[in-house]
């Protein structure tokens, strides 16, 4: 007799993302593991087995979130709810009020907002913190965390004048006067940041705890996680190794702390079916909010500007080298790019690579590639390279495209030519850059508010893209991504309308009703 079931999920619409059995109606759960799906799920039930009627309910598997900033995300739920501004009066009352909570001399650090979203869309400067508090200095993150806003306290210090100039990289800021603005973009933020303590790990703990369950709360069981901090993969490896986590983790470590790393591994780096060491993390160039992504032409409405590289791309034979090296290490490779020259010289390197290391299984990872010319598109499927895109961010940038791009806006989040292409596309959030929710992600790879939608996702193309091919982008298709037989119970129920997304014009919440991870039922939406 087959082994027993501890619990069958009967009555549902099962979307397994298995293309032997692509949709069925049962789930018989024993342990950790997926037992059996479909009819044969009842040949393993005993006296003891417990059976869950669905009434109809939707199960799909866990959803995987392929990119985000796990602790940063956490530490942000602590701080500023500056995403709530509206306007300089606005943005200026929430600090003044948060900071009423912090001890005088403590640093505030948060992020979050959007010029965009403020009455008169301009960048924030010092003036708008000083003017809330000046006994405590403040580094606050745009939403896309590559253009920060500091008070004059911060500045000062930092060390940041009309003198300082402009590190590698990055850029700040100034007046017609010559004076720091308080903007920073990029690797001009470092030079604010590197002054603050690093968060205690009581601090961490707390951000670990909210960041876990809002995750779960969306469905959430399985992340790619863009560590901006080596000290950031210590803290997990050992909170894994407690057993401290409740959703599984493939951390992706700073190419800068690669001499961090090596000591890592060769001291034995911890491993379970919660944590593990995806590969490196590599920046190349920063966001198109920022202005500072990389093109191949300058901006529509900044004719001086083609955007920067990224500090870690400025020595671009240092990567190549440590990328060799990681390759031989059999490490994967992320590497962020969104402007068109930025995602052609990541080609580059990664072509250089294969040539240099001939051809096997890699799934390098181009995270965003957000602006593709299109006689690139094609590149990508032949280095095989997945792209990790967020579709969220069409919502934000939108607004802007025009304006910043002009006619090349129409080449922005390729994702139906970058299928056609044959192409692996994993979805993400890039959390806190955007909120952390699935179905309203599948929603925007679906309707892109409108926005070229020649270029649109189907409703099973984007489900399999945040579930199965997510999964496979992190080399865990062995385990997670599909409900399969033997593969872990991770598990959504979601409402029945979740099949309806391709009708909606909005994306509805609360839709997601219980979460499994590991066959244990770990939320319920009655009970929150």
């Amino acid at each position: 007799m087959a082994r027993a079931a501890d619990f069958i999920l009967e009555n549902a619409t099962v979307l397994t993302q298995d293309a032997s059995n692509p949709s069925t109606d049962s789930i018989a759960v024993a342990g950790d593991r997926i037992l059996a799906v479909g009819p044969e799920s009842h040949e393993c039930m005993t006296s003891s087995t417990l059976r869950r009627d669905l009434h109809g309910s939707v199960v799909i598997p866990g959803f995987h979130d392929a990119h985000l900033h796990f602790l940063g995300a956490g530490l942000n739920l602590m701080s500023v709810p500056i995403h709530r501004a509206h306007s300089r009066e606005s943005f200026t009352a929430l600090i003044a009020e948060f900071s009423r909570s912090v001890k005088p001399g403590e640093w505030i650090q948060g992020g979050g907002w959007d010029e965009q979203h403020l009455d008169f869309a301009r960048f924030p400067d010092r003036d708008w913190i000083d003017s809330a508090t000046r006994d405590h200095p403040v580094l606050l993150y745009r939403h896309d965390g590559h253009s920060a806003v500091c008070n004059s306290l911060a500045l000062e210090i930092a060390g940041i004048d009309r003198t300082t100039p402009h590190p590698a990289g990055g850029i700040i800021e100034r007046d017609a006067d010559g004076e720091a603005t308080g903007l920073l973009k990029d690797a001009a933020i470092l030079l604010v940041d590197r002054k603050q303590p690093d968060p205690s790990n009581a601090k961490l703990d707390k951000a670990l705890g909210l960041a876990q369950d809002k995750l779960i709360s969306y469905g959430i069981t399985s992340v790619g996680d863009m560590l901006f901090d080596f000290r950031l993969l210590e803290y997990l490896e050992e909170t894994a190794r407690l057993g401290g986590l409740k959703l599984r983790l493939t951390g992706y470590s700073p190419i800068l702390a690669w001499d961090q790393l090596l000591q890592k591994i060769q001291a034995g780096l911890y491993e379970s079916d919660f944590f593990k060491l995806g590969g490196l993390k590599v920046f190349s160039d920063g966001s198109l909010g920022s202005r500072t992504a990389l093109m191949l032409q300058a901006y529509h409405n900044d004719p001086d500007n083609v955007g920067i590289y990224d500090r870690d791309w400025q020595d671009v034979e240092l990567v190549k080298r440590i990328l060799c090296e990681a390759d031989d290490m059999g490490l994967q490779v992320a590497i962020h790019a969104i402007g068109d020259r930025a995602n052609r010289e990541v080609l580059d390197v990664l072509q250089y690579i294969s040539e240099q290391k001939g051809s096997r299984d890699r799934r390098y990872r181009i995270e965003h590639a957000q602006h593709v010319h299109p006689e690139d598109l094609a590149r990508f499927g032949t280095l095989q390279a997945i792209a990790s895109v967020q579709p969220a961010h069409i919502l934000d940038d939108i607004p802007i495209l025009g304006d910043l791009l002009g006619a090349r806006a129409g080449w922005a989040y390729p994702f139906r030519s970058l299928l056609n292409g044959s192409i692996t596309l994993a979805l993400g959030s890039d959390w806190p850059v955007a909120e952390p929710d699935p179905v309203r992600n599948i929603h925007a790879a679906i309707h892109r508010d409108g926005f070229h939608p020649e270029q649109a996702l189907t409703f099973d193309e984007a489900l399999y893209a945040h579930t199965a091919a997510a999964a496979f982008a992190s080399f865990s298709e062995g385990k997670t991504g599909r409900i399969r037989p033997g593969l872990l119970a991770d598990m959504v129920v979601l409402d029945e309308s979740f099949l309806g997304l391709e009708k909606m014009q909005k994306a509805p919440d609360n839709l997601v009703s219980e979460v499994f991870v590991g066959g244990q039922l770990v939320w319920e939406r009655d009970h929150v």
